[in-house]
Parts: structure tokens; sequence; C-alpha cells
């Protein structure tokens, strides 16, 4: 977003930005809460969760650096936002950002094609737990977290398999059998519980039946 705006009204915006930590676990907002701040990433990851009527968890999202999260003009959120991993967010007023919005039709332009890209992604999420098998909801989390920084080869895993198996829709038996076969098929390698390796990312983004790059917002 801010690479969209000209130097001066970077600088005015950034009069009014402030940085915030939070460390692994600490939750930002509840669900139902009021939240008169915008919120992008700058580093770390954060889950948008809700509560089932049994009172389970459920991942309904993933956020990373460089996306807004809660409500960027303001609002009540829906969701449970909570980091998972140390992570470092640049925060604003909402009022103050609805009127600079206002003010710089090019910063309205990139919100809204995020938006557009957020409800896309969604979309292909839903269509892929309703019809897509365990390898493939597997693998395109997996394609998700390695698309955060395609530089690399290792990659972070900051979901933990409970995590992930409420995230795909699966048991956390299945997630690891489906990272088993993966790393059998030398597709993937697993130095560590909270990281893997892609050894293989065509085969990987053809099993998720996706294209690189591709992400869950």
């Amino acid at each position: 977003m801010c690479a969209a705006l000209p130097d001066d009204a970077l600088r005015g915006l950034s009069v009014f930005a402030r940085r915030r930590k939070l460390e692994k676990g600490q939750t930002l907002h509840w669900e139902g809460d009021a939240v008169p701040l915008a919120l992008a990433v700058v580093t770390g990851m954060l889950k948008l969760a809700s509560t089932a009527q049994d009172g389970s968890e459920q991942i309904v999202g993933l956020v990373g650096a460089g996306s807004f999260v809660g409500k960027p003009l303001g609002g009540t959120t829906h969701e449970r936002i909570t980091a998972l991993d140390d992570c470092e967010l640049c925060v604003f007023p909402a009022d103050f950002l609805r009127d600079f919005v206002a003010m710089h039709p090019e910063m309205m332009a990139v919100l809204f094609e995020q938006a557009i890209a957020d409800l896309d992604s969604a979309r292909r999420w839903m269509r892929l737990l309703g019809r897509g098998s365990a390898s493939e909801r597997v693998a395109a989390l997996l394609v998700e977290m390695a698309s955060r920084r395609p530089d690399e080869t290792r990659h972070r895993l900051p979901l933990s398999r409970s995590e992930m198996a409420d995230f795909t829709g699966l048991t956390i038996e299945t997630v690891s059998r489906q990272l088993s076969r993966f790393r059998h098929a030398d597709i993937i390698a697993l130095p560590s519980r909270d990281s893997f390796e892609v050894r293989d990312l065509e085969t990987l983004t053809q099993i998720a039946g996706m294209t690189p790059g591709y992400g869950l917002h």
C-alpha cells in the first residue's frame, strides 16, 4: 500500500503510523471487538479464527507481511486475531485512514485490489475444502507458506499439526500422513517441526492444483 504513494503523501502517513509488536500466541482482537485501528502486517503471520458452536476453534484465514488485518477502515471484527509467531504491525487510527484514503485515490485502488484478491483466494480455498483431496489441501497450504518467500527453499511453518488440520478440514493423523508422503517422495523435507524445505515446487504445485504465488489471505 505504501509503495503506491508519492513521497509527500508517504511522509504524511508516517506521522500517524505507530509500530506494535505481538509475541507468539498473543491475541490482538477478539470476536465482536470494535476495531478503531487499521493494522498492516510488517513481519510475521497472524491467524484469523472463529469459535464454533461446540466451542472449538475454526481457522478461517492466515495473514502475512504486506497485508491488512481486521477492518482497515474501522468497524467490528468477526474473527479472533492471534499471532502465530512474533509479529510487527504498522498501526493507523481508522478515522485518520478513512480521511487519508479519500484524499489519495491511489491508496483506495490498492485496498480495492487487495479486497478482490482476498475474495478470490477465499473462493478458491472454499472450492478446495469442498472438493479437494487430503493431498491437495495439504499441498495447497504448503504452497501458500512457500509463496511468501518465493526466493527461498526453506520456510517457516508456524502452524502446529493441529492448526494445519483445523485449517484444511482434516484430522491431525491425515495431515501427518500427507506430510510423510511428500517427504518420502522427496517433494519436501522436514528439518524440524516448525519448518519445511521445498525440493520440488512444480510437483507440489501440481498436486495442489494451483499456480505458484497463489496465496490464502
